[in-house]
């Protein structure tokens, strides 16, 4: 899950939730199984985007993840 342009002020709740910042491309992710994608889209909606954005799901195979 990407959670990208998150506010700034949501970054120690992401930070507590496992989110990692990726200084490249400047947004906080964080690897999820897909039966918690929709959990935690709805945690990113309620409490980190407030109806100002949405998160973006890229989901990634075990191959592509140890490439």
């Amino acid at each position: 899950m990407n959670a990208i342009d998150a506010p700034f002020d949501a970054k120690d709740r992401l930070k507590s939730r496992g989110y990692r910042w990726d200084a490249v491309f400047r947004f906080w992710w964080k690897s999820i199984g897909e039966s918690e994608s929709d959990a935690e889209r709805a945690w990113l909606l309620s409490d980190v985007y407030a109806g100002y954005g949405e998160p973006a799901f890229i989901p990634v195979t075990a191959c592509e993840r140890h490439r």
